[in-house]
């Protein structure tokens, strides 16, 4: 059922539903749909350190948002860039021609220089019960690395929630880290053909 949904090549493992997307460019999502996790791996043609260190100096996160999330920073977001303990404050209006405005501050920490940070909601401060992202720069060789974005999130209501948001946010972030990959793509390599 699910590909005749999106057009697109699942494979389900004994004990476990898991959701592999083949992407161009070398690149591999999983989506574990029960649990609340959604990995996006691409092949960036630069070194690891060069590809963290984008990501980390001020105006990555801006350069991050795509037009169509409607986000702003506030109380000076990332105007420094994002270091261990630093706190951004979003204003995230999730559907247009709704009045609706969510707040949401995450934390970042789990620095390894060159490797990998974490951004984590602050708990009761955003949309989600839970929140965490890893992003990870894996080297290939001296020339390319993986770029690793790995989300774990848990949905409010329970069971509930994740039957009502689940397929909304699930397609909500494979939109946006589709749309953020292909721009880091951009960023290292060019336009894409």
């Amino acid at each position: 059922m699910l590909n005749r949904l999106f057009g697109v090549t699942y494979s389900g493992h004994a004990g476990r539903n898991v959701v592999l997307v083949m992407l161009s460019r070398e690149r591999e999502k999983d989506c574990f749909v029960q649990t609340g996790f959604c990995k996006t791996r691409t092949i960036i043609p630069a070194p690891a350190q060069a590809v963290y260190d984008w990501h980390v100096k001020p105006g990555a996160f801006e350069a991050l948002t795509p037009p169509f999330e409607r986000v702003t920073t506030i109380n000076g977001g990332l105007a420094n860039g994002i270091s261990p303990g630093a706190r951004v404050q979003l204003v995230i209006r999730p559907v247009a021609w709704l009045p609706l405005v969510l707040r949401w501050t995450c934390v970042h920490g789990e620095f390894v220089p060159g490797r990998q940070f974490v951004d984590e909601q602050e708990p009761g401060h955003g949309p989600f019960v839970y929140w965490r992202h890893v992003h990870r720069f894996e080297p290939v060789d001296v020339h390319c690395c993986q770029y690793i974005d790995e989300i774990e999130y848990r949905l409010p209501m329970g069971q509930v929630g994740q039957l009502i948001g689940g397929p909304l946010v699930r397609a909500r972030l494979n939109r946006l880290f589709d749309w953020r990959h292909q721009r880091v793509l951009q960023v290292f390599a060019g336009p894409l053909p």
